[in-house]
């Protein structure tokens, strides 16, 4: 009985040790990282975002795990004569509020975005969204189409893939305890020289731009709460994308897709190419950088802004 005792006296303490370091790291990365812009509110909940610009409406929205800082690194300040752009921290990204702890669907994002544009007086805008955020910026169009004028997807998840593969981190992540007492405990005991590893790993077989790793914060990318959010939002990805795929010949507005062909996260061969390849599609203009990996929005941005001038047009 004693031994059992000291055992759970144990373990109890480990994990407040645990809890108490993963705290202040989380507190440091929000000082460091904190947020920017301004907030509105949907559904009694505070979605973060930043206003830079002028001209028509852009909506940019990044991908699973990032943050409006993807875009405010450099993206922005190319593009802030010509458009009025928002950048919103995605629910549960960021500095936005987590809005389900169970992980808000595709259609839950959309609807919160687009209510949150709308409190703002945007009635219709462009719609540009980079990874997990193209996925977001499609069920938009889908189920908002008139307020969607046009569409920029940046190396988006909009079709199947095989085996709907999902990685073991985001698997365990989203599990109930188990999934926040593990990120806990990582995120407490592993140096951030780990998670800006990882992170740039997404760009391979390129580098991320010097900065940007800093400007975007890490910390924020890898907070125990949010993370096991992300997870959730990326567990019922396929089926969900599965459900649009009918649906897409309902789409009428402009579309720009810009894809990498050596991109390992997002395949342009299983979704960009296959969403083209459904049917003839006069409206839809697919680009392809060869030997281009993930991190197309900061590195492809020539090629961004000349797409968006298409959409202009």
């Amino acid at each position: 009985m004693r031994v059992l005792f000291w055992a759970i006296a144990i373990c109890l303490a480990v994990a407040l040790i645990i809890w108490t370091i993963s705290s202040i790291k989380q507190s440091r990365w929000a000082k460091s990282h904190p947020a920017t812009g301004q907030f509105v509110t949907v559904d009694g909940k505070k979605l973060h975002y930043v206003k830079i610009g002028n001209g028509p409406p852009l909506i940019a929205l990044h991908g699973a795990g990032g943050n409006l800082r993807d875009f405010t690194f450099s993206l922005t300040e190319k593009l802030a004569n010509d458009y009025t752009i928002y950048a919103f921290d995605r629910p549960a990204h960021g500095h936005s509020d987590i809005f389900d702890p169970m992980g808000e669907t595709l259609a839950d994002q959309a609807r919160i975005i687009i209510s949150a544009a709308k409190t703002l007086g945007i009635n219709n805008a462009t719609v540009m969204g980079y990874s997990f955020g193209g996925t977001v910026a499609m069920n938009m169009a889908l189920d908002h189409p008139d307020f969607v004028d046009a569409m920029l997807l940046i190396a988006a998840p909009i079709h199947t893939w095989p085996d709907d593969w999902v990685s073991s981190t985001y698997r365990i992540a989203a599990q109930p305890i188990i999934g926040p007492a593990i990120m806990h405990t990582a995120f407490a005991i592993l140096p951030d020289s780990y998670f800006r590893d990882s992170y740039a790993g997404v760009f391979t077989p390129q580098m991320p731009p010097d900065g940007f790793l800093t400007h975007v914060g890490v910390g924020l990318t890898v907070n125990p709460y949010r993370f096991v959010i992300n997870a959730r939002q990326i567990l019922p990805m396929a089926p969900q994308i599965k459900s649009m795929i009918p649906r897409y010949h309902t789409l009428n507005m402009p579309i720009e897709i810009i894809h990498g062909t050596a991109d390992k996260s997002v395949s342009s061969k299983f979704h960009t190419a296959d969403f083209m390849d459904m049917q003839p599609r006069a409206y839809a203009n697919a680009t392809y950088i060869d030997g281009m990996g993930h991190g197309i929005h900061q590195l492809a941005q020539d090629e961004i802004i000349s797409a968006l001038k298409r959409l202009s047009k």
